[in-house]
C-alpha cells in the first residue's frame, strides 16, 4: 500500500507539474510573489498564535509557524473541482496554482529561516543573566558532551556513575527539559557558538566528545573548535558499548581488552585508556598531533 501510495503522489505532482504555466509566471511575477508573501505571512502568524494559545514556547511557535506556512497540494484538487464545477475561471484556478506551488516551492528556505531563529531566541535565553554559567559554576576538568545522542547517552550514563564532572549541550530544547529531570547534567546550547563553549568552560575542560549523529556536522564542529581554541586539540576517539547484564569482570575480560590488544596495533596511537563497568565497556584512543579527527576515526573503524 505504501508503495502504491508513493507511486500516486509522484504522479500527482507529476500532472501539476505538467499543468504549470510558466508564461503566466513571468507575466504576473510580481502579483504571484506578493500574495505568496501575503499567504505565507497570514498563515504564519495564524498557527504562530495558535501556538501561543496553547501555552507553546515562543521560539517553537516561530518555527512551526515557518515550517507550515505554505499551501497545501490539497489547494490544487479543490482548484481543479472548483473549475470543473464552474465555481472559478481556468485562469484564476491557474494563478492561484501557481502561488500554492511557489509557497511550497519556498518551503525549505523559509524552514531553515524558522530554525536559525528558534536557535537564536534559545541561546539568547540560555545566555541570558548569564544563567548557564551559573548553572556549572567554576567546572573544570569536566568532560564535555556535544550531543545526547544514543552514543552520548550511554558515555553520559558512564560518567553519571563514576561521578566524573560532565555537562552535556543539546540542541533539542524538549530533549533537554526532559532529561533534566531525569538528572543529567544537560544543557541547551549550539556547539558552534562561541558564547555558549565559553560559557560551558571549554577552555578548562578535560576532553570534549562529539557525540552527534551526523558524520559532517561532527567534522564541521570539530573544524570550529580547533579553530577557535586551538588549545583543545588533542584527537581522541571514544569507542563505547552496551553489555546490559554483564558484570564489569566479564566485561573487561571479553571485550575491553581484547579491543585494547586490537588498538595497540594501529599507528600514530599515543596512550589507549579504558573503562569497564556493569553493562558498560569504554575505550578511549589518543592519537598524536599528525593525524586529522577523520582519519583517525577510519583507523578505529578499520
Amino acid at each position: 500500500i505504501i508503495s502504491l501510495k508513493h507511486l500516486l503522489m509522484g504522479l500527482f505532482f507529476m500532472s501539476i507539474g505538467m499543468s504549470f504555466d510558466f508564461d503566466l509566471l513571468l507575466k504576473s511575477l510580481p502579483y504571484i510573489i506578493l500574495l505568496s508573501l501575503i499567504l505565507i505571512t497570514v498563515k504564519a502568524s495564524i498557527i504562530i498564535g495558535l501556538c501561543k494559545l496553547f501555552k507553546f514556547p515562543l521560539a517553537p511557535s516561530i518555527h512551526a509557524g515557518l515550517l507550515l506556512a505554505q499551501g497545501g497540494e490539497f489547494a490544487f484538487v479543490v482548484f481543479v473541482m472548483a473549475v470543473q464545477k464552474k465555481l472559478i475561471e481556468q485562469d484564476v484556478a491557474q494563478f492561484l496554482i501557481t502561488i500554492v506551488t511557489l509557497t511550497m516551492a519556498l518551503t525549505p528556505i523559509i524552514a531553515n529561516i524558522g530554525r536559525k531563529i528558534k536557535t537564536a531566541l534559545y541561546t539568547k535565553d540560555v545566555l541570558k543573566d548569564n544563567k548557564i554559567k551559573r548553572e556549572i559554576d567554576e567546572m573544570s576538568n569536566h568532560i564535555i558532551i556535544v550531543g545526547f545522542t544514543k552514543v552520548g547517552r550511554i558515555i553520559s550514563y558512564i560518567l553519571k556513575k563514576s561521578t566524573t564532572n560532565y555537562i552535556i549541550i543539546d540542541n533539542n530544547h524538549r530533549l533537554v527539559r526532559i532529561e533534566k529531570t531525569n538528572g543529567y547534567n544537560i544543557s541547551y546550547g549550539d556547539a558552534m557558538n562561541l558564547d555558549i563553549l565559553k560559557y560551558i568552560g571549554i577552555e578548562r575542560a578535560e576532553a570534549i566528545i562529539i557525540a552527534m549523529e551526523d558524520e559532517i556536522t561532527c567534522m564541521k564542529i570539530t573544524r570550529f573548535i580547533s579553530q577557535n581554541f586551538p588549545e583543545v586539540n588533542e584527537t581522541k576517539i571514544y569507542v563505547s558499548s552496551m553489555y546490559p547484564g554483564n558484570t564489569a569482570e566479564d566485561i573487561e575480560k571479553l571485550i575491553t581488552d581484547p579491543l585494547e590488544d586490537k588498538l595497540k596495533t594501529v599507528s600514530n596511537v599515543v596512550e589507549i585508556t579504558s573503562n569497564s563497568q556493569e553493562d558498560f565497556s569504554m575505550v578511549i584512543v589518543e592519537f598524536d598531533e599528525d593525524i586529522s579527527v577523520s582519519e583517525a576515526k577510519q583507523k578505529v573503524k578499520d
